[in-house]
Order: structure tokens, then sequence, then C-alpha cells
């Protein structure tokens, strides 16, 4: 019975640290405004990938020679003249293996502690 519990507090306590195992990562995208209002500009047909995904476009902005991205900040961090440059935040979810490892350690040392506790509760065996 006690090993059961032990399993059942492991998998909720999976489930509490898988929820926590992405963080967000912003962009700070910069492009003048002439790429910006030009419908034919590399800017814009970057656009087009946005529906993709936020890696594809990203990958597709970096192409662009007049396009700067600027990982980890936001608009409001990276300094620009706004007269010349448009910029909007862009963000991503990454996924973070390190709370999944350790829960994993700590899941296997623990059960590792309940089977040696479970085998020597129950004393010597008769025959």
């Amino acid at each position: 019975m006690g090993l059961r519990r032990v399993g059942l507090s492991l998998a909720l306590s999976a489930l509490l640290a898988a929820s926590g195992c992405t963080r967000i990562i912003y962009y700070a995208v910069l492009a003048p405004n002439a790429a910006v209002n030009d419908g034919d500009s590399c800017f814009r047909g970057c656009q087009m990938l946005r529906a993709v995904g936020t890696k594809q476009y990203l990958a597709c902005l970096n192409t662009c020679p007049d396009v700067r991205v600027v990982k980890e900040s936001e608009c409001r961090e990276v300094a620009f003249d706004a007269e010349e440059y448009a910029c909007t935040t862009e963000h991503n979810q990454t996924f973070s293996p390190g709370p999944v490892i350790a829960l994993i350690v700590i899941g296997v040392l623990l059960a590792v502690v309940a089977a040696a506790f479970s085998t020597s509760s129950q004393g010597p065996q008769m025959p």
C-alpha cells in the first residue's frame, strides 16, 4: 500500500513539474519603416511565414539584410530610432529539461527508499 502512495505522489509531482518545463523567449524584431510598408520587401515576405510558426518566421527574418532580431529582449528593452525603425516583440516557448531530469532522479531515489523500507518492515520470513 505504501509503494502505491509513493507511485501516486510521483505521478502528481511529475505532472506539476512538467507544467513548468517550458520557458518563454522573447525576440525584438527591428525593421526599417520602409521595409515594413513595402509589400515586396524581405520583411513582408517573412510575415507570411508567421502563421507557420515562430521558429520558421525568425529563421526567415535572419535572411533579411535590413532586419535585426535581438534574442531574449523585448522592444521596450532595445534602443532604436522610432522614426526610422519599427519594432515588434515576438515570443516562442522552449523546453527546459532540467526540472524533468531532477524529478526523474528524485523519483528513482524515492522508489529505491520505498522498496528498501517495504522489505525491511516485513520482518524475517518463516519457512
